[in-house]
């Protein structure tokens, strides 16, 4: 039983490191096609842009 378990929490840490490496990854994807496309909405959605101050 400890061994399965052993198992699965290792599987389990792999999946989740993998994961997490990746997801820049999967965020520049998906703002390169927002780009392409001409998805305005999206790239909102996805660039945190400043705000404009006028003073």
């Amino acid at each position: 039983m400890k061994r399965v378990l052993g198992w699965f929490l290792g599987l389990a840490i792999i999946v989740l490191t993998g994961t997490y490496a990746a997801s820049p990854i999967f965020a520049a994807k998906a703002l390169i096609k927002a780009a392409e496309t001409g998805d305005q909405q999206t790239l909102e959605r996805l660039v945190d842009f400043p705000p404009c101050a006028t003073a």
